[in-house]
C-alpha cells in the first residue's frame, strides 16, 4: 500500500472516531514523537556539551599552531554556536508542547470527572452501591482498596 492510500485510510479512520479517540491518539502519537525528541535531544545535548568545549579548544589549538586560517577556525566556530543554538531551541519547543499536552490531558481529566459525577447522581444509586460496584474485582468479588 502506498503513502497516498495509507492516508485515505488514516483519513477516514480518522472521520470516524469521536473526539475522545482523537484525542487518545493524538495523546499517542505525540507521546512516540516526544520520547523519540527527548533521546535525540538528550544524545545531542550531551554530545555537544561533552564535544563543544573540546572542540573550541581543538579548533583555537589549531588556530594558534597554524594549521587552520582564521576564516576556517570563525566558521566552524560559527557552525558549533549554531548547533548549540538549535539544540535550545528544539528543547525549548519540546518542553512547550509537553506543556500544551499536560494541559490537555488535564482538561480532559476534569471533563471525565464531571461526566462520572453526573452519571453517579443521575444513577439514583446510593453511595454504598456505588462503592460497592466501584470495588468489585472483574469476577464480581469485593477486593480491597
Amino acid at each position: 500500500m502506498g503513502q497516498i492510500d495509507n492516508l485515505k485510510n488514516k483519513t477516514s479512520e480518522w472521520s470516524e472516531m469521536d473526539d475522545w479517540e482523537k484525542l487518545g491518539y493524538v495523546q499517542e502519537k505525540f507521546s512516540e514523537l516526544a520520547s523519540g525528541i527527548n533521546s535525540a535531544l538528550s544524545l545531542v545535548s550531551e554530545t555537544l556539551d561533552n564535544q563543544t568545549s573540546a572542540d573550541v579548544q581543538s579548533l583555537e589549538n589549531a588556530y594558534k599552531k597554524g594549521l587552520i586560517s582564521e576564516e576556517e577556525y570563525y566558521s566552524k566556530k560559527e557552525k558549533i554556536e549554531k548547533a548549540e543554538a538549535d539544540v535550545i531551541a528544539a528543547k525549548k519547543k519540546y518542553d512547550q508542547a509537553t506543556a500544551n499536552l499536560k494541559e490537555l490531558l488535564d482538561k480532559r481529566d476534569a471533563i471525565r470527572k464531571e461526566e462520572i459525577l453526573s452519571a453517579v447522581v443521575k444513577s439514583g444509586r446510593s453511595y454504598e452501591e456505588i462503592m460497592n460496584f466501584l470495588n468489585a474485582g472483574s469476577d464480581g468479588e469485593k477486593t480491597e482498596k
